[in-house]
């Protein structure tokens, strides 16, 4: 699996696109470290992401951790994986696989999970600059002005709604 640009940073954890995917990832039966059903698990996956990597990205630890921070954090990778393995919502990120097989490196862990177009931050980020580029330009017309940050108020609701039904499914399931 070849990674490509980084989309997040964590205190453990990088996410990457995912820019390609080969079948021999999936070949190696003679490897005792993967079990019969995380091979038939991964041949899937990657029969998945070679018609669409854009839709996914993953999830890897960090390569700077030392041996007592990876462990630690490959069980909270671990227990994320789990928790979001039962949830099932168009506005939380699902994990399609798991594994700690991956580049031939024994021990990694990694997870393969949906790929977001952007995060809140960057949303944000992006609104101010919006609104900013549109006082200077609308400045003489405050007619025009009012209707287009009245539109980006409408669309900043419609972001939060998505973001409160998401915590509400997850409140519902405790």
């Amino acid at each position: 699996m070849e990674y490509g640009r980084e989309l997040g940073r964590g205190g453990f954890c990088t996410v990457h696109a995912i820019r390609n995917v080969s079948d021999d990832i999936a070949s190696r039966e003679d490897d005792d470290t993967i079990r019969d059903k995380e091979i038939t698990e991964l041949r899937s996956v990657v029969r998945r992401l070679s018609n669409d990597t854009y839709s996914y990205a993953i999830k890897v630890l960090r390569p700077d951790l030392n041996d007592s921070l990876k462990r630690c954090s490959k069980q909270d990778m671990e227990k994320e994986a789990k928790f979001l393995s039962v949830l099932s919502h168009k506005n939380i990120v699902s994990v399609h696989f798991t594994s700690s097989f991956h580049n031939n490196m024994e021990g990694d862990y990694f997870l393969v999970i949906d790929r977001m177009d952007t995060t809140f931050d960057r949303l944000i980020m992006k609104w101010r600059r919006f609104e900013f580029v549109e006082k200077q330009r609308w400045k003489h017309q405050k007619t025009e002005l009012s209707m287009r940050l009245s539109n980006q108020l409408t669309h900043r609701l419609k972001c939060c709604h998505e973001i409160l039904s998401g915590l509400v499914y997850l409140h519902e399931k405790k």
